[in-house]
This record gives structure tokens, sequence and C-alpha cells, in this order.
């Protein structure tokens, strides 16, 4: 055998070498990744913490004429499309009617007409408009309908992207930047001729 045809045995060693510790890093690889994959699926399986400061708050928003508006998520006990709706001879302007729940009769506000989004005059719905009952809870638990014209969305709303809301809005809390205003609902009904707003 020639010195060309000679086989390098040290040569080969280290290429040997170097390919039994590159097959053992792949299986180590390997099981690590294994690892790591069950340590993320059991993390992703844990229940998520939330962090309520952080999430938001839940507002159900609804249109007044031109104007939008929110009530907290968690004071909309329910929404009626259209309900009857029994007028009150002789009631406040404010009131539409009253309406029955489940055997329970409740009040029924105008807030077309109590936050004044429409010129006088023209605060009753046209022919055929939807008009849509929101029965709200205050903070007693009891209830009453606030009548608007179309419920338009659910959004939560951290408390980063709340902004001053505007003055010209009694019971206001906040804005949004989309210029939803979100209203009191405690405030706004004491301030509706007292205990008649849960009548």
């Amino acid at each position: 055998m020639s010195d060309k045809q000679r086989l390098d045995w040290q040569a080969a060693r280290e290429l040997l070498e170097r390919t039994r510790l590159a097959i053992e890093s792949g299986q180590r690889s390997h099981q690590r990744l294994k690892t790591l994959r069950r340590t993320r699926a059991e993390l992703l399986a844990r229940p998520a913490e939330v962090d309520e400061a952080e999430s938001g708050e839940a507002i159900l928003v609804f249109r007044l004429a031109a104007a939008l508006f929110g009530l907290p998520l968690s004071r909309v006990a329910e929404v009626f499309p259209q309900p009857p709706i029994a007028s009150v001879p002789h009631g406040p302007a404010e009131i539409s009617g009253l309406i029955q729940i489940r055997g329970e009769i409740r009040v029924v506000w105008d807030l077309t007409r109590i936050l004044a989004t429409s010129p006088s005059g023209s605060a009753e719905a046209a022919p055929g408009e939807a008009r849509t009952v929101l029965l709200v809870r205050n903070a007693a638990g009891n209830e009453s309908g606030f009548l608007v014209e179309e419920v338009m969305d659910i959004r939560t709303v951290s408390q980063s992207d709340r902004l001053s809301p505007p003055e010209t809005v009694n019971h206001a809390i906040w804005a949004t930047a989309d210029l939803v205003t979100v209203l009191e609902i405690d405030a706004l009904l004491s301030g509706l001729n007292g205990e008649n707003a849960t009548a």
C-alpha cells in the first residue's frame, strides 16, 4: 500500500469521535425538546390568571340618535328587543312606560330624553324604528329599564384606554377613543325621581 493509499487512523478516530459527539448531542437536543414541549403543554393547561385591572371592564355599547353610549356589562341584567311597553298616562316625559318581566312591573326610562341627545320634541321613535329595552340593576339589586335605539357591541376596555368623559353628558364616568360615553348607572337612576326609578 502506497503512502497515498495509507489510512490516516488519527484523522479517522477524530472523525468518529466528532460523529459520536454529534449523535449524542442530537439525542440530548431531542430529549430537551421533548422536555420543553411537555413543560409548555403543562403551562398552557393551567387556568389563566387574569389581572382584572389589566384585562379591563366589559361594557355594552348602544346608540341614541347619532351618539354612542356604554353601560358596565355587569349591571345589565337582560336585553329586550322591541318589547311591548305599556304607556303611563300623564306620566313624566322621561318615562316611556312600563314593562312586565316574569310577572313583575318595571319602569322604562327613555334615555334619549334624559340625556337630551335629540332636540326637544324629536325624542319620540320614528315609526318602525327599532327600540330596545336594557334591563339594568343598581347597586342595591333593583332593576329598571332603559329605552335605547340599538345595541351595537360588547367590548372590554382596559384602564389605560379610558379617557375623560364629555362635560356635556350628565352621569358620564369615562369615554373611549371612538367616542363611546360610559354612564354610571347608580348616579343615573338616583337622579330619576328617587325611588320611582326602581319601581
